[in-house]
Formats: structure tokens, sequence, C-alpha cells
């Protein structure tokens, strides 16, 4: 029977042990710091700090609703410094009744709520306190007038107000007949902002290849070809063939759009030179 006395009462302390064990453990309150929380509003914490500089006493009160800071207060304490007094300080519709001995609470009693109230809350319009951008969403934050105490909304993506910077592409290239399409993105969400005009290529030079022997001195086609040098440092061919008299000497001025070409030729069918110019 003794025996299994002792065995009953080594196992319920075992099990004691392993319950102790399994409660995390809770931040203890200290002189300087302190934290209250709402019984009837577990969600509602109120953290007190103690401040001394030089001979003066400053309660820091910070007020968290769900762990999110919602007001913060600093009010002075005793001047002096010393001895033993209480403060009483308003925060968010509470009222703390706050004991100190020495620059310290919890020696002549424990820091207490003993009153609250329920505000019928007066809003206002909100500040923007983290603006929207094209990737991210912002808060608005509103503040009680008549307790302090704030919330705060989600402001929604905002897709033009663009971060980040901005770099260019192309989205159609220019040619020499076209006008082309840059665009301007956003760095951070890659969306178009705006478009530009590449400017047509320009012609920035010519020269001309032909053939110099013509045939016969009838009438026949003198070919030859133009090559322009672009504005991009590319080149672009025309093709040409005209009829002409192939004995004839002298000279030949041939309009195109874009540039004119004067042929120059003798008596024997030979062409000896072929200029262009550039309109």
């Amino acid at each position: 029977m003794k025996r299994t006395k002792r065995t009953i009462l080594v196992i319920c302390m075992v099990a004691l042990m392993m319950m102790f064990a399994a409660v995390p453990a809770m931040a203890a309150n200290t002189g300087t710091d302190w934290t209250l929380t709402d019984n009837e509003n577990p969600s509602v914490t109120i953290n007190i700090a103690i401040e001394k500089t030089g001979n003066n006493t400053v309660f820091n009160l910070t007020l968290f609703v769900d762990g999110e800071e919602t007001i913060s207060k600093t009010v002075p304490g005793n001047e002096s410094g010393s001895g033993t007094f209480v403060a009483y300080v308003a925060i968010g519709g509470y009222t703390i009744r706050i004991p100190v001995q020495g620059n310290e609470m919890g020696k002549n009693g424990l820091p207490e709520i003993i009153e609250k109230s329920i505000c019928d809350h007066d809003w206002d319009y909100g500040v923007v306190t983290k603006p929207a951008t094209c990737v991210r969403e912002g808060l608005m934050t509103y503040t009680c007038s008549k307790c302090g105490v704030t919330y705060t909304e989600v402001i929604a993506i905002d897709p033009d107000n663009h971060v980040g910077g901005t770099y260019k592409k192309v989205i159609t290239a220019a040619t020499y007949f076209d006008a082309g399409e840059m665009g301007i993105y956003c760095k951070s969400c890659k969306e178009l902002i705006k478009t530009l005009v590449i400017p047509k290529l320009t012609a920035t030079g010519a020269s001309a290849s032909y053939n110099k022997n013509l045939q016969d001195k009838g009438n026949q086609n003198l070919t030859f070809t133009i090559t322009l040098t672009l504005s991009d440092e590319t080149t672009l061919n025309f093709n040409h063939a005209e009829k002409v008299n192939g004995g004839q000497k002298g000279t030949k001025t041939f309009e195109y759009d874009d540039y004119t070409v004067v042929a120059v030729w003798n008596d024997n069918n030979m062409v000896t030179s072929m200029a262009v110019t550039l309109k």
C-alpha cells in the first residue's frame, strides 16, 4: 500500500513539473516598464515606461490594439524625481493610476486601469501616412478628436503613381519611309507610361553606280543604282532605269522625290560621270 501511494505521489510530481515546463514564460513587469491589459477587452494593452531626466520623471504611455500601436502619449510626473506620489494619466478613453516611489512602479501599489469610457468617436478626414504606389498599397490614418485613438485603412494600389524610375524601349523602329515609336516604361511595374515619336531616318549622303557603256546610239535604258547613307549609318539602295539617246553628247538630269541625278556621257556611248544631289 505504501509503495502504491509513493508511486502515485511521484507520478503527480512529474505531471506537475511537465505542466509548468509547458507554460511559456511571461515578460515580467519592472519598476520602469509596466504593461496593463483591459480584462474586458484583452486586445487592448497599455505600456507604461518611466524615464528620469535629471530631477524630472516622465511617463511614456503607448496604447496597443491587437499588437498595433494606435496612440502614444508623454506626460510629466514628479519634478522632484524622488519620493512617493501617484500619477493619473488619461489615454484613449482610459484613466490609468500609476503609484510611484523612487522613480519606480510597483513598490507602493500596482499601476491599474481605474476608469474607461466608451467614446463616440469623432473621426477626422484622415491623413495619408503611407502613399500608395503602382506596386504597393498605402495607408490612411484616422484620428478621433475626442480620445486620440487612431485606426488605419488600406489605400488601394495607385496605378498612376509610378516609382523607381523609368526605362525606354523601342516599340517600332523608325525607317527611311516611316516614323517609329519609343515606349517609356515604369521600372517597378513595367507598365507603359507614355510613347514618343521616333523621327523618320534621313539621308546624310548619296552615291551612284551605273553602266558606263551604252549598247547602241538609239534610245535605250540607262540603268543605275543610288545608294543613300542614312542617319542611323545604314544604307538603302534604289535602282533606276531611264530611256536615253546613246548618241547624244551632253548631260541628262533625272528628278526623284528625294534626290536629283545628273548623268554625263560622250558621243561614243560611254557615261563619264553621274552625280547625286540630296533634296
